[in-house]
């Protein structure tokens, strides 16, 4: 019966997806993909074998396959019902599509061939998801009556049947896919025994079951985990019948993992406790035991647990924070923040250590804080207007970049960045026409290294292009130590003192002048920052390059700087800015420089 229909649908495909469709119909799905990838690197043009290889690798779980690339490029002038099978599917998994566009795909399926199985094996599907019972189990129905070897099919219509009460008819369907050699057979036996059980059928089911585990030891934990979230009874049925046949000690992770899932925590600690008494996987079974012990409330047993755990994986995020939520229970608040803290040392966005710690410390400790000075690599972008008065009157806008990369949690970090900016409008005063170089730009390098949480040392140089210069750049560089002094968890206080080295090269009028200069470095500033208020971040600042050798040249710079939260990651800055020069360099420009500036910003990561 078989080898007849099996060659009358071949007949109807391409002759070499023979041996694909025979490994589909025994659900082996891995092997049909891999049947499939072969006809596909032997011709890339083969439509039916590119759709082959896209419905057994959807179901095999072939991480490669990007569905929404796919479905971009897929051609509507096909006249394969295999094609139109598999673009259903495609539109079928991919969120981005309506289940109307995949109903119609498989409708087309099914016109261009009535007799092709997987048009209706995969509308029944379709049906299912949509918990439209009735219709999926006609086209369950028709696809077995089709090839009643197609055991993926046979599978689901059992299941169906099962499901709405009809026992008797999902055992004959289960009967007749049972299979130990296929991957849709081994759970067919399995649900079979179990639905018999159920309903108190009395058979001879110890020769089944001693084949089924054979077969397959973990039959009945692939069932378990399978159901787990379709059917909690049927799931909590395989994980015991796994647990009374038990013949791979190793199978009792999964089985303790599975009893967890099902919220039976009873179960759980006990095949938990059988697992470590036979020594399998203690990593991974003292969380599942601590995790069950703790919704059990039993925190002292739980706590040991996890205990045990983290000793032997230091690095085990669920050990930190489930031992941080147990001593925050008991009123040891002191234990349940170093707990949540190391969990965001390893895990800067841990939102469980986070949350908690908000709860723990309210306005007094800002887990935001910590996670921005743990992450490793950031990176953000700007754009700005902004209003100069001086020396000259501009309206000028701008863009730039930066890339940090933190080395610890304290902050020792390297950052690049570089930007320009240009004029929309100017007023010009004392200048020559021919003199005028007027686009921006800069670029710096900084390092900041942290001796301690208090201290730090910093070098830094910066690359600024001068307008009105026959060279246009200013290069100011310095090596300075300095010290934060947190005044709490989101406001800080933090001067720096160190030598500097100003150099330019500028113009006035036909006479070039240098300004080579060994300048002492002063800096101080007081921040605010909590990323996920209102006003995210807000700065005063100042710094002075000062020559002992000739004090009256001094340069400085002050800013104040308010951003505002918007639309995460973007956000809005607003900043005033003065530069103050003793004695310039061209007797005509002014000692004050104001500049008002609105920045959009935006965190890549």
């Amino acid at each position: 019966m078989y080898g007849l229909i099996l060659l009358g649908l071949t007949a109807l495909m391409s002759p070499d997806l023979s041996l694909w469709y025979s490994q589909c119909s025994q659900g082996n799905w891995h092997n049909a993909a891999e049947e499939a990838a072969s006809l596909v690197s032997a011709d890339s043009s083969n439509t039916e074998a590119m759709a082959a290889f896209l419905i057994s690798g959807i179901f095999d779980g072939i991480p490669e396959i990007d569905l929404l690339k796919i479905e971009e490029t897929i051609s509507g002038d096909s006249l394969s019902s295999l094609f139109w099978a598999a673009t259903g599917l495609v539109l079928m998994e991919n969120r981005s599509s309506s289940v109307e566009q995949a109903e119609d795909a498989f409708h087309k399926s099914i016109q261009l061939d009535s007799s092709g199985v997987f048009g209706w094996f995969l509308l029944g599907n379709l049906f299912e998801k949509q918990n439209d019972t009735l219709t999926a189990l006609n086209c369950y129905s028709v696809a077995v009556e089709l090839d009643s070897d197609f055991l993926p099919a046979r599978l689901q219509l059992g299941r169906l049947l099962r499901d709405v009460g009809r026992q008797n008819e999902a055992l004959d369907e289960f009967r007749k896919a049972m299979n130990t050699e296929t991957s849709s057979g081994v759970p067919a036996l399995a649900e079979y025994l179990l639905l018999a059980d159920e309903i108190g059928l009395e058979i001879r089911s110890d020769s089944l079951e001693r084949m089924l585990l054979q077969a397959d030891p973990g039959a009945y934990v692939n069932l378990a985990c399978d159901q787990c979230h379709v059917r909690p009874d049927l799931a909590l049925a395989a994980a015991a019948r796994a647990e009374s046949t038990l013949t791979d000690e190793n199978l009792l992770i999964d089985i303790s993992e599975t009893y967890l899932s099902l919220e039976e925590y009873s179960a759980a600690v006990s095949a938990s406790d059988k697992a470590l008494a036979a020594s399998i996987d203690s990593i991974g079974i003292l969380g599942i035991l601590g995790k069950a012990l703790f919704e059990q409330d039993n925190m002292n047993e739980s706590e040991n647990a996890f205990l045990a755990l983290l000793n032997l994986d230091p690095f085990s995020i669920d050990a930190l924070n489930f031992l941080g939520s147990i001593a925050e229970q008991e009123a040891r608040t002191a234990e349940a923040v170093d707990y949540f803290l190391r969990t965001l040392e390893l895990d800067p966005f841990n939102i469980d250590a986070r949350n908690n710690l908000k709860i723990i410390a309210g306005d007094s400790y800002d887990p935001d804080i910590i996670a921005e000075t743990l992450k490793g690599f950031s990176a953000s972008a700007s754009v700005d207007l902004s209003i100069e008065k001086g020396t000259q009157s501009f309206l000028e806008c701008g863009g730039s970049s930066s890339l940090s990369y933190r080395f610890d949690r304290r902050g020792s970090s390297i950052n690049i960045g570089f930007g320009g900016r240009t004029i929309n409008w100017e007023e010009i005063r004392g200048l020559r026409i021919d003199t005028l170089n007027t686009e921006t730009g800069w670029a710096s390098i900084e390092f900041d290294y942290w001796l301690s949480d208090d201290y730090y040392l910093v070098m830094s140089s910066f690359w600024d292009r001068q307008r009105y210069t026959v060279r246009p750049w200013q290069v100011s560089s310095y090596v300075a130590g300095g010290w934060k002094k947190w005044i709490s968890s989101w406001f800080w206080f933090s001067p720096e003192l160190g030598l500097g080295f100003v150099k330019a090269k500028w113009l006035s009028h036909d006479d070039p002048e240098y300004s080579n200069t060994l300048s002492v470095y002063i800096s101080t500033g007081l921040w605010f920052r909590k990323p996920h208020t209102f006003i995210r971040e807000a700065g005063i600042s100042g710094n002075l390059f000062f020559p002992p050798y000739d004090p009256e040249n001094f340069i400085s710079h002050g800013a104040f700087s308010l951003a505002f939260r918007t639309w995460n990651p973007l956000y809005i800055t607003i900043g005033y800015q003065v530069d103050y020069t003793r004695n310039p360099e061209v007797s005509s420009w002014k000692k004050f420089n104001t500049s008002f500036i609105t920045t959009l910003n935006l965190d890549f990561f």
